[in-house]
């Protein structure tokens, strides 16, 4: 996942503070992230989702698929819907 998000930072023309700002997260999380070799929160994927709907998140987290949603397909669109959805549900079990 690592070199994907690099992947994704760099073909936006973004820095990773930039991308930080964009997402909402703390200075530095990024870096972090490409140092250490931690994952994200579920929290934290929906905050990139957020900031980048065009970005599939599939694509991010276990490389399949294309990087950018383009002309969304009906099974790609009930995809993107349904981990939107996963997401919602498990960032609601959290903040049980």
């Amino acid at each position: 996942m690592r070199t994907r998000l690099r992947q994704f930072i760099e073909s936006q023309n973004l820095t990773n503070a930039k991308f930080e700002k964009l997402c909402g997260f703390s200075n530095g999380v990024v870096g972090k992230f490409f140092v250490s070799g931690s994952t994200f929160s579920v929290s934290s994927l929906q905050k990139i989702h957020e900031a980048f709907p065009s970005l599939n998140i599939d694509w991010l987290v276990c490389g399949r698929g294309n990087m950018i949603y383009s002309e969304l397909s009906s099974e790609a669109a009930k995809d993107k819907e349904f981990i939107r959805v996963l997401l919602q549900r498990v960032s609601d079990l959290e903040n049980r």
